[in-house]
């Protein structure tokens, strides 16, 4: 198991980002959160390495439409033992 947050910047707000992020974290079946912040959008998954690999394909190649990502930041960060995925 690990956790990684990510940063995510450019047209993430308001074009339906952060239910797609939901909705393909909880197809993976993993856990954390997705955030708006100032410029862009924070996310934090944990779970099994090869499901995060497939978020971050997915996460790219099969974003709603008007998304457009400018830059990705990701960082591995200490495990939370959390048990959900949340908004």
């Amino acid at each position: 198991m690990i956790r990684y947050k990510y940063n995510i910047f450019g047209i993430v707000q308001g074009v339906g980002f952060r239910p797609f992020i939901y909705k393909l974290a909880s197809q993976l079946g993993l856990t954390g959160y997705v955030l708006n912040h100032s410029k862009g959008v924070k996310v934090e998954v944990e779970g099994f390495v090869k499901d995060i690999e497939l978020f971050d394909e997915r996460l790219i190649s099969e974003s709603p439409p008007l998304v457009r990502i400018d830059n990705f930041e990701k960082h591995s960060i200490d495990l939370q033992h959390t048990t959900s995925f949340e908004i």
